[in-house]
C-alpha cells in the first residue's frame, strides 16, 4: 500500500519515513496554485518553493494546503493548523479528521470544490485521500454533465473521403492523391462533441484513471469513458486550451466541471528533480481563507454592495496593494482584510494596522475591520474595538472573529 503522510501547513515534519525519491520530487516541487480572485483566475509566483527543508530531515510547507502524489505513489495531505501549538506527530486522528473536513467545506464554500457526494464521516476519519476526494468531485460533476447532455460544436476537419464534402485541400491532395481521382482530399467543418470543453474532461478522466489508487473511483472513470468515445484526448494540456473554453450562457453548466479538470490537469511544473508522474492540487491558505469570506458574506443579508480585491489607483506606483474588501453595512462603507494567523495578545501588529488606516485614508472611511479565524477553541474568541483620533475624526478598528463552524462573523 502506497505511503501516506498528512501534516499541517507551517508545522515542520519529519522525512524519515519516505523514501529518497519522493523526498527529492518534494524539494523540487515549485508553486503554481490556481487561485480565482474575483472572476480572474491567477497563479502563485512561479519558482517558489512549496516545501522548505529544514535540519534534521524535516520539511515544512509555509503556505498551501491540499494534497501532493509523487511518482512512487506516496501521498502527503497538507491541512490546515487549527490546533495551537501542535506538532504533526502528536495530532490525534480526531484532530486530522476535524482539519480535512474544515478544509474540504472551506474549499466548498468557496466554490472551488464540491463532494456532496462523499460520506462526510469517511472523509473525517481520512479514509480517502484527499486528492482522490477531488478526483471523485470532479468525476461526479463530469457524470452529472453528460446526464444533462454533452455540448457540441463547430470542429474542422481535414479527411481523405470518395465523395467531395467542404472544400478540395489541394496541397495535401496533390500529396496524398496523385494518382487516385477517385479520392478528395477535404477540409470542413462538423459539428460534433469533439470539441475543445468535452476534450479537456476526456483528458481528466484518462489520467484520473490511470493514477487513482481508490477503487471506486477507477470503476467510476471506467463507466463514463465509454460515453466519450468521439472525442479525442489532448496529449499535453496547457493553460492555453483552457484559455479557448467558452464562457457564454449556453456553456454555463460546464463552469465547475472544467474548473476541477483544470486542477486534475494542471498540476504544478514538473519538479526540478524527479519524474513527471508527480502530482499535485495545492491551495494558498491565506487566499483560501480570503475567498471562503468573500463567498459567506456575499450570501449573508447584513453586508450589502461587496466588492472584493478593489484595485485602488492611489496605490498604482506602490505595487497596487489591495483591500480584501469593501462593504456596505447600514449605509456606512466599510474596509475589511481578512488575515489567515492569530493576532498576538488579541491586537493586530502596526503593519496590518498601518495597512488598514492607509486604505481608510484613500477610500475616506471611518471604520475598518480585521478578520481573523475561530474554529472551536482555536483563534480568536471574542470581537474588539480600538478608537483614534486622526484629524479632528475618530477611527474605529474592529477585531473580529470569523467563525470557521458556521462561517459568520462572530461580533
Amino acid at each position: 500500500m502506497p505511503n501516506r503522510l498528512t501534516v499541517f501547513e507551517s508545522t515542520p515534519f519529519s522525512t524519515k519515513n519516505l523514501s529518497s525519491s519522493a523526498q527529492i520530487e518534494l524539494e523540487g516541487l515549485l508553486s503554481q496554485a490556481v487561485y480565482v480572485h474575483g472572476i480572474n483566475e491567477t497563479a502563485d509566483q512561479e519558482d517558489k518553493y512549496i516545501f522548505t527543508p529544514l535540519r534534521d530531515q524535516k520539511l515544512v510547507s509555509w503556505n498551501y494546503v491540499g494534497v501532493v502524489q509523487t511518482s512512487d505513489g506516496t501521498v502527503v495531505e497538507i491541512l490546515p493548523k487549527i490546533f495551537r501549538g501542535l506538532e504533526f506527530s502528536e495530532a490525534l486522528p480526531d484532530q486530522y479528521g476535524k482539519a480535512r473536513s474544515l478544509l474540504l467545506r472551506m474549499l466548498q464554500q468557496a466554490g472551488l470544490i464540491s463532494y456532496r457526494k462523499f460520506d462526510s464521516s469517511l472523509l473525517e476519519l481520512g479514509k480517502f485521500s484527499l486528492l482522490e476526494v477531488f478526483m471523485h468531485s470532479f468525476l461526479s460533476e463530469t457524470q452529472d454533465l453528460i446526464r444533462k447532455g454533452l455540448k457540441k460544436d463547430y470542429i474542422g476537419v481535414e479527411k481523405n473521403l470518395t465523395t467531395l464534402k467542404g472544400r478540395i485541400h489541394f496541397p495535401a491532395q496533390v500529396r496524398k492523391n496523385p494518382a487516385a481521382q477517385h479520392r478528395f482530399y477535404c477540409r470542413y467543418d462538423e459539428y460534433c462533441t469533439d470539441c475543445i470543453e468535452n476534450r479537456l474532461l476526456l483528458t481528466a478522466i484518462r489520467k484520473i484513471h490511470r493514477i487513482s489508487k481508490d477503487n471506486q473511483n477507477k470503476k467510476l472513470a471506467t463507466q463514463i469513458l465509454p460515453l466519450m468515445d468521439n472525442i479525442s484526448p489532448i496529449h499535453s494540456p496547457e493553460q492555453r486550451h483552457f484559455e479557448q473554453c467558452r464562457n457564454d450562457r449556453h456553456m454555463r453548466y460546464y463552469e465547475e466541471t472544467i474548473k476541477a479538470a483544470r486542477y486534475v490537469l494542471l498540476s504544478p511544473p514538473v519538479p526540478q528533480k524527479g519524474k513527471e508522474n508527480t502530482t499535485a492540487i495545492l491551495f494558498n491558505m491565506a487566499a483560501l481563507y480570503e475567498k471562503t469570506i468573500e463567498k459567506s458574506l456575499d450570501k449573508g443579508n447584513s453586508v450589502k454592495n461587496l466588492v472584493a480585491q478593489k484595485a485602488l489607483p492611489w496605490f498604482n506606483d506602490l505595487g497596487s496593494p489591495r483591500p480584501d474588501y469593501i462593504l456596505s453595512e447600514n449605509g456606512h462603507n466599510i474596509v475589511a482584510d481578512a488575515k489567515w494567523k492569530l493576532p498576538k495578545n488579541g491586537k493586530p501588529n502596526h503593519t496590518d494596522q498601518y495597512q488598514l488606516f492607509s486604505y481608510m485614508k484613500v477610500l475616506q472611511t471611518e471604520t475598518a475591520y480585521i478578520l481573523y479565524p475561530r474554529f472551536e477553541s482555536f483563534g480568536l474568541q471574542s470581537s474588539k474595538r480600538y478608537e483614534f483620533a486622526h484629524g479632528g475624526t475618530r477611527l474605529s478598528l474592529h477585531i473580529i472573529p470569523f467563525s470557521l463552524d458556521t462561517f459568520t462573523l462572530s461580533r
